[in-house]
This record gives C-alpha cells, sequence and structure tokens, in this order.
C-alpha cells in the first residue's frame, strides 16, 4: 500500500502548493499536515456521525474530552484505499480493473457528470474550442513533435500515441471542472492549454456546481473535496510518466 505522505513528499514546491491550495491550507503545509488534512476529509462523515451517537451521553456524564479520545483513532487512507472508494462513489469499480485503470475511469466519469450538467452549447464549446496543444506538451515536458499546434479538445482527449498522455489530459480536465466547481484558483497552472476553454465552461454560463455533485453521496468521504485533490494526483503522476 502506498502512503499519501510517500507519494507527495517527492513532489515540487508548486505540486504542493496547489495540493495544499485545493486543501484550503496555507501553501507551505508540510506533507504531513496534507496527509491530515486528507485524512479527516476521508472519515468526516463517520466520525460526525459516531460524535451525534455518544454526544448526549457524553454531555450528560460530562466525560472529559481524553475518554473519549477514540474518536480521533483514524488512519489515513493509503493511494489504493482512496481510489477504489473513489471509484465505487462514481460506479466505475470493478475487481477486475487495475490501478490505472480505475485512476483513468474516475477521470472520465467526472468529465461525463461535468458534460451531462452542462447546456448544450456549453458541450458544443467544450468539444469545439481550439486548444494550445503546445502549451499542454510543454506544461508536460514532453518530447514529441508530432502533438503541436491548435486542436479541439475532443481531439486532444484522444491523443494516445504518447503513454500516459491521454490519462494526463483526462485528469487535468476532470481537476478543471472539479475545482472550477468549488471556485478554486490553483497558484500555479495545472491544466495549461485547456485553461480558457475550462474557465469559461465552469463560469456563470457553463455547468452549474450543484449538477455536478448532485450525483454523489450524501454520505461517506467528503468526495467534493476530494474529488479535485485526488485527480490532482492522478494528474501530477501521469504527468511524471510522460516525462520519465
Amino acid at each position: 500500500m502506498t502512503t499519501l505522505s510517500d507519494k507527495i513528499d517527492i513532489w515540487s514546491k508548486e505540486d504542493r502548493a496547489n495540493i495544499a491550495t485545493l486543501l484550503e491550507l496555507d501553501s507551505s503545509t508540510s506533507v504531513i499536515a496534507i496527509q491530515d488534512s486528507i485524512k479527516w476529509l476521508y472519515h468526516s462523515r463517520t466520525r460526525q456521525s459516531v460524535k451525534e451517537k455518544i454526544g448526549f451521553a457524553a454531555r450528560k456524564i460530562k466525560l472529559e474530552s481524553r475518554e473519549i479520545a477514540f474518536l480521533e483513532d483514524y488512519e489515513a487512507p493509503s493511494w489504493e484505499e482512496l481510489i477504489v472508494n473513489f471509484a465505487k462513489n462514481l460506479k466505475v469499480h470493478s475487481d477486475d480493473f487495475d490501478q490505472e485503470q480505475l485512476e483513468e475511469y474516475c477521470c472520465h466519469a467526472v468529465i461525463a457528470q461535468a458534460l451531462t450538467a452542462m447546456s448544450p452549447e456549453s458541450r458544443a464549446t467544450f468539444f469545439n474550442s481550439p486548444v494550445n496543444l503546445d502549451e499542454i506538451v510543454q506544461s508536460a515536458n514532453i518530447k514529441n513533435p508530432s502533438l503541436k499546434g491548435p486542436q479541439t479538445a475532443l481531439a486532444v482527449m484522444s491523443a494516445v500515441q504518447l503513454s500516459g498522455f491521454s490519462l494526463y489530459i483526462a485528469s487535468t480536465t476532470a481537476l478543471g471542472f472539479a475545482s472550477g466547481a468549488l471556485g478554486i484558483t490553483l497558484p500555479f497552472a495545472a491544466y495549461t492549454g485547456l485553461t480558457t476553454t475550462l474557465s469559461y465552461l465552469t463560469g456563470p454560463l457553463g455547468f452549474t456546481a450543484a449538477a455536478l455533485w448532485g450525483a454523489w453521496k450524501a454520505t461517506g468521504p467528503e468526495w467534493k473535496k476530494l474529488a479535485p485533490i485526488i485527480l490532482y494526483i492522478i494528474s501530477h503522476d501521469a504527468r511524471m510518466k510522460i516525462t520519465e
């Protein structure tokens, strides 16, 4: 199992700053604090449920806070656990899928939800607006002269000439929708080349955030806040794989 701190510990300061921003933390927050924040988003509803169940009894007998310390006895999920449960929530999980398939299918599911929530005009904008592929190639440090020039979003997403490139595009696109739905602007570019289109689509004329999150369960982890974090990690790992 891979811990979240192990994954994030080797990241650049810019990537750490972006994930800290998604967690509403200071950009210089430590890796352990980032992992802890993700842990509480993952366990938040479970913890709240337990607190509510014991709350009356605890008040009645005036328990000291140390006597209900077990409420804090939660572990941070591993990356594998986080992806499996995210996929289950999005209804794209199967025991037959490997880790990379689950990551890709989660990205596709988020994009599909966003497209479903758009008006026909907004969907047409997404599919037909020109995307600067040169910027995407440059931001991912891709050395491939065949990936150049203006393309539509659909053409870019179908570009599979390079191993890992399609997952990188899918994850950054999904990240743009998920972070835009929360009104979060990252301090360092994460979806360069898609920015103009995604900014339009996540604005007032695009899809509504409520529609994007509406299909997600109201119980369990805080998927609304965890989604862009998970998508950022997938995007980061795909970018690193491309540049290896």
